[in-house]
């Protein structure tokens, strides 16, 4: 299928993602495998199995899947792409600068986004600069929806 969007694949990357966060990995790569085999071109869902592969420690199958998400860049948001470069940065290439850069874009575009913040609050306390991190945290605190509790 190449380029073209598929319902398909978008559905197997959804269902993909729900099992990732109950803990069933192998199931959610098969279903991203799946996506990928109905629309080769989805980098969101290469970008999801690189998270699994990342997740499961396998750095050289990650960064395959994420430099297979970013040569599609029209198939994925300028937010989506500068959240990945930071996340690749930070994880596969050990340049928590360039993460924290990277973050930086994203927040600039997507401000209230709860992940965002907490992963560049992590990258920052990497690089020691603690009080950064805490105002990130602050941040979050404040914007989340449902109140600090």
């Amino acid at each position: 299928m190449g380029r073209r969007a598929s319902f398909r694949a978008y559905r197997a990357m959804v269902n993909a993602i729900a099992l990732t966060s109950r803990g069933g990995i192998d199931s959610s790569n098969r279903l991203l495998r799946d996506a990928i085999a109905l629309d080769s071109g989805f980098a969101a869902a290469w970008a999801a199995l690189g998270n699994n592969f990342l997740g499961a420690r396998q750095a050289d199958s990650a960064r395959f899947a994420f430099q297979t998400a970013l040569r599609f860049p029209e198939r994925l948001t300028n937010p989506q792409q500068y959240r990945l470069k930071g996340d690749i940065a930070y994880s596969l290439e050990h340049d928590i600068p360039g993460a924290i850069r990277w973050y930086d874009l994203y927040l600039t575009e997507v401000p209230r986004s709860i992940g965002g913040r907490n992963n560049r609050a992590l990258y920052l306390s990497a690089a020691g600069r603690y009080a950064d991190a805490a105002a990130d945290l602050r941040t979050t605190i404040a914007d989340a929806p449902f109140g600090p509790s």
